[in-house]
């Protein structure tokens, strides 16, 4: 288990505020954030690159707090790599057995392995110069395994790919790494490579641990706005609480009234409603309406509609604008034209309610 207790740090003007994290030995955590939330100087603090003010990094029960980066266990891949120049692939890979005083027998031994787990042993005699971004990443992830680290760190590790084959290398590279059962940190700022690859997910925002749970849960229910609008959603309206009850809450906000689930809230209270964009479905005229959409149904006004990949993002107005993500086939069955008005049901339970 490695267990991060009240930790702080500070760089420059920026602070990691109090983060407290347990990871199972054979987890694929994913670290989750926005550019400048502080996920490569928690990584830095947990390799040993940076020291915190204040809190505890254990391993296995053992403080790894103060302790020597060498002498930690923990296997670092930064961003850009890092690797050496003027050394060829296979002398970049042993570097961490050489610095250790590995002997040439276990060490070759070792490289052999390495090479055959991540598939490299042809390129072993090439030059740093003359590798793709792909074949950067696997020397860098043999240089940290080929030590048998007990936990791995990988600072987005995909960042430097092209993106046709980054999809296919998010599961090859999970794939490979739980079969080696070692303990991932893996961080990224993409959102659907998160959503690939978390065994569990955190998401760090301004230095702080917002929400932590099994992607589905964080992105279906993002816990704190901060969180949701990360996650791109602009559907967050203020409103006032008009009856409370029974599981559920009733906001009115400007222009619609939102039926929600939540625990009983004050009558009168302001509170912000969150609707993810896919939560809203168009209600076609004559047909039957599915119980969890009754509850929430909304005359609206199209606004704007465009095509990105498969979804149409659609914007509609009653009171406030909304926004929708439709698959594009069925999207393309409705005429959506800027001034159509119709009919949307958006699902109860999937509503949110900040306080």
């Amino acid at each position: 288990m490695l267990s991060l207790e009240g930790l702080c740090c500070t760089v420059g003007g920026f602070s990691l505020k109090d983060v407290s994290l347990s990871m199972a030995p054979d987890e694929y955590f994913v670290l989750l954030g926005p550019t400048g939330s502080g996920k490569t100087t928690l990584l830095k603090c947990l390799a040993g690159l940076a020291a915190p003010c204040r809190g505890t990094i254990t391993l296995g029960g053992r403080d790894l707090t103060a302790l020597d980066p060498a002498l930690r266990g923990i296997g670092y891949v930064p961003q850009s790599y890092s690797l050496f120049p003027h050394l060829k692939v296979r002398d970049n890979i042993l570097f961490g057995l050489a610095i250790r005083g590995v002997s040439r027998a276990v060490a070759e031994r070792r490289l052999s392995e390495t090479a055959e787990i991540l598939q490299i042993g042809g390129i072993l005699p090439r030059s740093i110069d003359c590798l793709s971004g792909g074949e950067m990443q696997r020397v860098a992830l043999a240089r940290a395994l080929i030590v048998q680290p007990r936990a791995l760190l990988l600072d987005e590790p995909f960042s430097a790919i092209d993106p046709g084959l980054r999809a296919q290398l998010w599961l090859e590279v999970k794939g490979l790494l739980n079969s080696l059962g070692v303990l991932v940190i893996h961080v990224t700022h993409n959102l659907v490579e998160a959503s690939a690859t978390a065994d569990r997910l955190g998401v760090l925002i301004d230095g702080k641990v917002e929400q932590v749970g099994a992607p589905d849960e964080i992105f279906s229910r993002p816990a704190p706005e901060s969180v949701a609008r990360y996650h791109g959603i602009r559907n967050i309206y203020t409103g006032e609480v008009a009856a409370s009850g029974d599981g559920t809450v009733t906001v009115q906000c400007r222009g619609f009234r939102i039926v929600a689930p939540a625990a009983a809230l004050g009558v009168g209270r302001h509170v912000k409603v969150c609707i993810r964009p896919q939560d809203l479905k168009i209600i076609r005229e004559g047909y039957p309406v599915r119980e969890e959409l009754r509850a929430n149904l909304l005359t609206v006004e199209v606004i704007s509609s465009y095509l990105c990949n498969e979804f149409y993002t659609v914007l509609v107005r009653c009171g406030e604008e909304i926004e929708m993500r439709l698959p594009a086939d069925i999207c393309e069955r409705h005429d959506l034209s800027p001034g159509k008005r119709i009919v949307v049901g958006i699902w109860q339970k999937n509503i949110m309610v900040f306080p």
